[in-house]
């Protein structure tokens, strides 16, 4: 199959696998499906020299995420994506650090984590 290069997608669906941290280890199979938006080379360099702070991480989650499925409020209750929801999620450390490494192994063709 040859590849067409006006053919890359411009979001798609992948596993963010969160170490939620449980009784002095970590849950597993603890995740949700993102849909991500694909950043060029250039856009991706821009957000990496930025990086370092929470709130470069947060502004990098915000253009990356466009959605997600299997996310639940307190209630068991799945949560629209919206910006009041998605600023919940983004204030858990262990969240956007799952969100952001995944997005990384993602677009550098790397395997999916394991849950």
């Amino acid at each position: 199959m040859k590849f067409q290069l006006d053919e890359v997608c411009s979001d798609f669906e992948w596993p963010v696998v969160i170490k939620q941290p449980y009784k002095g280890g970590f849950k597993e199979g603890v995740g949700f499906t993102a849909t991500f938006a694909v950043l060029d080379q250039d856009e991706i360099d821009k957000e990496r020299a930025a990086a370092g702070t929470v709130d470069s991480d947060i502004a990098f989650c915000k253009k990356i995420l466009k959605g997600w499925d299997g996310v639940d409020d307190k209630n068991g209750k799945p949560m629209a994506f919206n910006k009041t929801n998605l600023n919940k999620v983004l204030k858990v450390p262990f969240i956007r650090t799952a969100i952001v490494t995944d997005y990384y192994r993602a677009m550098n063709g790397l395997a999916r984590a394991k849950n």
